[in-house]
């Protein structure tokens, strides 16, 4: 398992330039998988519901010359709102490396 320094994550170059959000980012392997992927030049949105831990992994990023957000909130709000009819007017292009609301 790598350290917590950037250069010991595996390397993917073809991820570099993405647009990742990560559910349960801010602890255990969710935190490890956003600092792989900022290793790997995607940029992070560190989502969970624990503001304070999720401000310490994208920290850890930032520090690592990463780039990450912190995108707090309970993501089973989220699936409700999309779900609902409400949203009609949300756009999701993850393809795109974006997020259109």
């Amino acid at each position: 398992m790598p350290d917590d320094t950037n250069e010991d994550w595996p390397r993917y170059p073809g991820l570099a330039g993405k647009v990742a959000p990560v559910t349960g980012g801010s602890r255990g392997i969710g935190a490890a998988t956003c600092r792989a992927l900022a290793a790997n030049g995607v940029a992070v949105a560190v989502n969970g519901r624990d503001r304070a831990a999720i401000d310490v992994v994208v920290a850890q990023i930032a520090a690592e010359g990463g780039t990450a957000v912190a995108a707090p909130g309970d993501v089973a709000q989220v699936v409700l709102y999309l779900a609902s009819d409400a949203s009609s007017w949300v756009t999701l292009d993850l393809t795109g490396g974006r997020v259109i609301v």
